[in-house]
């Protein structure tokens, strides 16, 4: 049934401060706005939300939140209260975050990972040369020094073979302009190396490692998807080309600060010290980046598995702070067209299976009464008759050419049976009698 729906918001991020205050909060950290949330969100703390929505989503097979999918977050609309059993098909805004990534070092782009003191240090930086010409420098650090050094105070200091994994965005503190550029980035890595303790140094040798660059590209496309009363995305319907997302620099770099989720831990364990991994081995359980015993995982193999996690965290991010994304309705914002679907139970039958059913019931037939399988049952079929009584008091004195038949017959009780009886006492189609056989 066709249905309007009222748009919950614009399809349009709201512009966001992408070297600022997490979705745009207010710089005072005691504003109404921080304390509605329960929690103070500043440069120097982050949502996890969305790793424990995908990480129960893994586990324990739980939903993930309303208007997303494992690639895309949908622009949320207003659904009618409606019984359970209907589902919508709804015409909305699909956005998506797609990495783009190289690995390092190449043409474009190198690093310098390196440890100082032992544990105590360590410093990520990253030289990139952009199409026009220019070349950007960047670290593991931002402009507005609330949470720099990402990397730096690592522990785990153990004796032997060692993994290491980082997950960080970039910054730069020359000035903002430059911060937000750096911000559209983030390096993952994944090291092994042998560590070796000396109190109260830590020397590190036979290090190797897989490190990527990769940058999100945030589209939009207009999409019809099938939704519950919940709005639980059930399927995709059909869509339009992807296009570029206006404005997603300051929102790339907001998630970016959200999703790069690092552990800074070297480790002689398999167990996880940042979620992205963790997640990854989830998806993939083939997929083992964490054991040190094993080779550095390669390129073809990890970068893969890395983009389709933050698509994935990117949409549950997305979703779930939508309200402090995208633009509220108003009165101007037109409804959305769609169709309300409600269940109907039907029965489908083969054609010929069906004519031959229909010809065998159109026909006239008859069953026995009762099942002759034991002795009392077979002897009622005959019990009856007159012809058993004149046996039994005449002897078996029967012409050779009497015949018999099974059919209605009237018993030496007076009451119609069915059974067997000589053919000239059988009443052949006089069970119209008015009266129902005694069986």
């Amino acid at each position: 049934m066709a249905t309007s729906f009222v748009a919950a918001y614009e399809p349009r991020i709201v512009q966001l401060n992408g070297t600022g205050y997490a979705f745009n909060f207010a710089d005072d950290i005691t504003a109404p706005a921080f304390r509605s949330m329960g929690r103070i969100v500043d440069e120097g703390l982050t949502t996890q939300d969305q790793f424990y929505y995908s990480m129960s989503n893994f586990t324990a097979g739980t939903l993930l939140p309303a208007w997303t999918d494992e690639s895309s977050a949908y622009v949320p609309v207003m659904l009618p209260a409606d019984n359970s059993n209907v589902s919508y098909e709804v015409a909305t805004t699909a956005y998506s975050a797609a990495l783009v990534c190289q690995q390092m070092p190449s043409d474009t782009a190198s690093y310098d990972f390196t440890e100082a003191d032992g544990d105590a240090d360590a410093t990520l930086t990253v030289n990139m040369s952009l199409p026009g010409g220019q070349s950007m420098h960047c670290a593991d650090s931002n402009a507005s020094g609330l949470a720099t050094q990402i990397l730096k105070y690592m522990v785990g200091a153990e004796q032997g073979r060692n993994a290491l994994e980082i997950s960080v965005m970039l910054g730069n503190e020359t000035n903002a302009a430059m911060d937000l550029l750096c911000r559209q980035y983030i390096v993952a890595g994944w090291l092994r190396a042998d560590r070796k303790i000396k109190d109260p140094l830590i020397s590190t040798k036979n290090r190797s490692e897989t490190v990527v660059l990769c940058k999100p590209e945030v589209t939009q496309m207009s999409i019809v998807i099938a939704v519950d009363v919940d709005g639980r995305v059930q399927k995709l319907m059909s869509g339009s080309q992807p296009t570029t997302s206006p404005g997603g620099e300051g929102l790339i770099a907001q998630a970016n600060r959200f999703l790069a989720s690092n552990g800074r831990t070297w480790h002689t364990d398999n167990f996880p010290s940042d979620f992205t991994n963790y997640l990854m081995h989830l998806a993939n359980p083939s997929l083992n980046p964490l054991d040190p015993s094993a080779p550095v995982p390669s390129y073809d193999i990890v970068a893969p598995e890395f983009q389709d996690m933050y698509q994935r965290l990117f949409a549950i991010m997305v979703s779930i702070n939508a309200k402090y994304l995208f633009v509220p309705a108003d009165s101007s914002t037109p409804q959305l067209l769609g169709n309300t679907l409600t269940p109907e139970t039907r029965i489908f039958v083969s054609l010929p299976a069906f004519a031959v059913s229909a010809a065998i019931l159109a026909l006239p037939w008859r069953i026995l009464p009762r099942l002759p399988t034991t002795i009392v049952s077979t002897v009622a079929y005959f019990a009856a008759g007159s012809a058993v009584k004149e046996r039994v008091c005449q002897g078996n004195t029967g012409e050779e050419d009497e015949k018999w038949g099974f059919e209605d017959f009237l018993g030496v009780d007076g009451r119609l049976h069915v059974g067997v009886e000589r053919e000239p006492l059988l009443r052949r189609g006089e069970g119209k009698l008015g009266q129902s056989p005694a069986f």
